[in-house]
């Protein structure tokens, strides 16, 4: 062989040398990026915590929420403001009644609505002593009932 011929040849495996290394990294970019959409295209497992009760305490420690069930089955929620005063109570009891009550800062029941067990509902809506002032509702025979008072 020539000195031409093996610049030739030198010349065409340093060629084929820079094409490998090119394909290589393509090869490896693809795996990444496939590999990459797998795992992103999984589906976070479904995870159930349970308890028969949970509490939401702020970064200052005080509760704030509370979700729990009680002994005889009865589910209740409470939301409270910084000084831990409930504000908000939901309640649900065995039986089917709903109960809702909202109270004002000094922990009396402002307004109250309910679902009873025999599925009548009920509206009252009170003064600052916690005396009804208000109240609507329906009777087991679906009548109307209300009451207003001075």
């Amino acid at each position: 062989m020539d000195r031409n011929e093996l610049d030739a040849l030198s010349s065409r495996v340093k060629k084929l040398e820079r094409q490998n290394r090119s394909h290589r990294r393509a090869t490896a970019l693809l795996l990444v990026i496939f590999g990459t959409a797998l795992i992103m295209g999984q589906a976070a497992p479904s995870r159930v915590v349970e308890s028969n009760s949970f509490v939401l305490k702020d970064a200052a420690g005080k509760t704030r929420a509370a979700l729990t069930l009680d002994s005889a089955g009865a589910v209740q929620l409470v939301l409270a403001d910084q000084s831990e005063r409930i504000h908000a109570q939901l309640s649900v009891a065995n039986n089917g009644a709903a109960h809702l009550s909202l109270k004002d800062n000094k922990g009396i029941v402002r307004v109250g609505l309910a679902v009873l067990q025999d599925g009548t509902p009920d509206l009252g809506l009170a003064d600052a002593s916690g005396a009804v002032r208000i109240g609507l509702g329906f009777d087991k025979k679906d009548a109307r009932r209300s009451s207003f008072m001075a």
